[in-house]
């Protein structure tokens, strides 16, 4: 019988737009230099993007060329360009997942799998130290909100929200800049996406902090910690 490969390692998805030039070269000058000392050997990273839109493309000149140059100098960029990079609206929600499939594929026997934004501020050797835990499969870290009333951003955000879901409270599992799963539940998210329950669509409202709560919120996994605020 063939060997299963151990899992090792933390992958670190950082979701940016494709103007944000400044908070990744910020990023990069800053906590990424963390991936030089000791405790953080296993650690990856790439910044994930999608398509930029034509308000993106209107205000930053020659934006494609500054990408192919940004690239071609740190070689740490993923494009997912089936999608516009809107901060609000489905497509936003949905490139958080599309992004976890992409980091699964290109580094499969990785252990756990994180998912941050441009503005967030990781303590690399702490996250690496959390994760050393005994956990067992089905793990989910980060934010968790229990009781709390949908606002949105919108006048009509929470109606809209009342009607497409049925209630306002929130889920329990929010995502809020940072989170992390395991192996098995990002695997887990790749066979609800390409197997046949993927002909069920998913309701993708335009948060994707909303979202990846109504997805994570019905599974029975494991939330040992809050990263940022909001207790379980």
């Amino acid at each position: 019988m063939e060997q299963m490969e151990e899992l090792e390692g933390v992958v670190l998805f950082i979701m940016t737009a494709p103007g944000n030039f400044a908070r990744r070269e910020a990023i990069r000058k800053t906590w990424l230099q963390m991936l030089a000392w000791p405790g953080t050997e296993t650690v990856r990273y790439i910044f994930v993007m999608c398509a930029p839109d034509n308000m993106t493309m209107s205000r930053v000149e020659q934006l494609h060329a500054q990408l192919r140059k940004e690239q071609q100098h740190f070689q740490d960029l993923l494009i997912l360009p089936w999608l516009e990079d809107v901060y609000w609206g489905w497509q936003h929600a949905a490139k958080t997942f599309l992004a976890l499939l992409a980091v699964l594929e290109r580094q499969p026997f990785a252990k756990h799998f994180a998912c941050l934004h441009d503005d967030v501020y990781v303590n690399l050797q702490k996250l690496v130290e959390i994760l050393k835990a005994p956990y067992n499969d089905g793990l989910y870290l980060g934010n968790a909100y229990a009781g709390h009333e949908f606002v949105g951003h919108r006048r009509d955000d929470a109606t809209e929200y009342q009607i497409m879901h049925g209630h306002l409270k929130m889920p329990i599992v929010m995502k809020g800049g940072l989170w992390v799963v395991d192996n098995a539940l990002a695997q887990w998210v790749v066979a609800s996406m390409s197997s046949a329950t993927a002909k069920v669509p998913w309701r993708l409202w335009p948060s994707d902090d909303d979202t990846v709560g109504l997805v994570f919120g019905e599974l029975d996994i494991q939330r040992p910690h809050s990263l940022r605020h909001g207790i379980e």
